[in-house]
């Protein structure tokens, strides 16, 4: 089973998509997707993040496509 995970990393304002856990101050976990179509899920958060949170992020929506 595929388990992935979107973190902001706090100093970079950065949201990345990974497959597996981080640790530290600097990461905040948003979401811990698992099942098939688990990394496209956690994607798709980005690009609703940064389309809807009003918080900026550095990301473009590109990156995530």
């Amino acid at each position: 089973m595929e388990i992935w995970f979107v973190y902001l990393i706090i100093s970079q304002k950065r949201l990345i998509v990974v497959n597996h856990s981080m640790s530290g101050d600097d990461y905040h976990l948003f979401l811990k997707s698992e099942g098939t179509n688990s990394e496209y899920s956690c994607k798709t958060f980005c690009i609703g993040y940064i389309y809807g949170s009003g918080i900026k992020v550095i990301n473009y929506v590109e990156e995530f496509k």
